[in-house]
């Protein structure tokens, strides 16, 4: 159910989804609030059919909707972006975002999450330099606490990212520690493949989302590549040429390919 309807809200265009989303908000809020009424009223009552629906009914729903108000587009971004691999409407969605806020303090984590998003948009595109020019603006003093950890994990992956191609970085001691040490280990094995080492990684890991199995495809190839072998390594390219051109890895993907059949 709740696929379901991302996928229905990430078809619309990024304007439309900022509205959309605003509108579940308040009608969240609004449900929220008659709730409280409706809670008196129960304690008024001895009407057993009324409490069995409030705890099955309005309990679980109201719980989902705190959980819903309180993060609202971080679902539909991922879905967005992981899913649907729309590079444009995810970074134009949190473009809109500090403009379209009317809460100070939400325009002000936007706009960090905008800045963001702008890094992990021209890392995507192959755009290193760029990418890093809009990381390094982010400041973390205007970002809630419960979001900071997120985000700075999210920060120093695209950095390292960046730099790992701009420099070809070649010390793993120069990955940065992470709150989330599964994100530690990802770059340990982006970081042997690319510097021509092989790895067990991309063999084990199985990514729910799509823009990940496009990025496990592109460096088991070069892993296979490490290891000589060129037909498993193209298998591994010709499963991601034909998704968003835009990606880097797809454009890598078709040069090593041009290569491999010349």
């Amino acid at each position: 159910m709740k696929l379901w309807y991302l996928k229905k809200i990430s078809k619309q265009s990024a304007v439309g989804i900022v509205s959309t989303v605003e509108k579940l908000v308040m009608s969240s809020i609004i449900f929220l609030l008659l709730m409280v009424p409706f809670v008196f009223y129960l304690q008024l009552t001895d009407s057993d059919l009324l409490y069995v629906l409030f705890f099955v009914i309005c309990v679980p729903m109201m719980w989902l909707i705190l959980v819903f108000i309180s993060n609202p587009y971080v679902n539909v971004l991922n879905y967005v972006l992981q899913e649907d691999v729309d590079l444009d409407k995810y970074v134009n969605i949190l473009r809109l975002l500090p403009r379209e806020s009317k809460n100070k303090k939400f325009k002000r984590e936007y706009s960090q999450a905008s800045l963001l998003a702008e890094g992990r948009y021209q890392y995507l595109k192959g755009n290193f330099e760029q990418s890093l020019r809009f990381l390094n603006q982010v400041d973390f003093s205007l970002i809630s606490k419960k979001n900071k950890n997120i985000y700075m994990d999210q920060l120093k992956y695209y950095t390292f990212l960046n730099e790992l191609y701009l420099t070809k970085v070649s010390e793993s001691g120069l990955i940065p520690s992470f709150i989330n040490e599964k994100l530690y280990v990802q770059l340990r094995a982006i970081l042997n493949v690319v510097n021509g080492e092989k790895t067990d990684y991309f063999s084990i890991w199985n990514p729910e989302w799509k823009l990940e199995k496009i990025m496990k495809n592109y460096y088991s190839a070069l892993n296979h590549l490490n290891q000589n072998q060129p037909e498993e390594a193209k298998t591994c390219f010709q499963e991601i040429v034909n998704e968003n051109p835009d990606l880097f890895y797809v454009k890598e993907a078709k040069k090593y390919l041009e290569e491999l059949e010349s």
